[in-house]
């Protein structure tokens, strides 16, 4: 770096564009991991649910489900209500996240959401979850 002065300005400026990036790519790669999952479908059939009753749903490993809403919760995505400890995925949202929104979903827009068959999706599944070996949800 040279011994120029900086503008704080647009340091701040640039700092918040990468922060608001990456924020983006993380939200990205977990609407990913929700579609591919089954997460947003189950979620859309749901009543208001606890985390493990949402697990139990999509056949996936709480712990790992937990987090994921946790994310979700934080993008607004999905509703969480502390009081309850019950997550929704509103109407509104379902309609464009879930296979049912066909032709208007988000998968043909997520270019993350491919298979490579490597234990895809931060392992969701885990141990007391799908084996590896089985089929997931495919999206269209």
């Amino acid at each position: 770096m040279t011994t120029e002065t900086l503008d704080q300005q647009k340091v701040e400026q640039f700092a918040e564009k990468m922060i608001g990036t990456l924020n983006g790519a993380g939200l990205a790669l977990m609407t990913s991991i929700g579609h591919q999952t089954g997460l947003f479908d189950a979620l859309a059939e749901l009543p208001p649910a606890t985390s493990t009753e949402i697990a139990q749903a999509a056949g996936l490993n709480e712990r790992y489900v937990r987090e994921w809403l946790g994310q979700m919760v934080t993008a607004r995505v999905i509703d969480y209500d502390p009081a309850e400890g019950l997550y929704t995925l509103p109407a509104e949202h379902a309609a464009f996240l879930t296979r049912a929104a066909t032709p208007d979903n988000i998968r043909g827009l997520q270019p993350l959401s491919r298979r490579d068959g490597r234990g895809e999706c931060a392992d969701l599944c885990g141990s007391t979850g799908r084996p590896h070996s089985a089929p997931r949800p495919r999206s269209h």
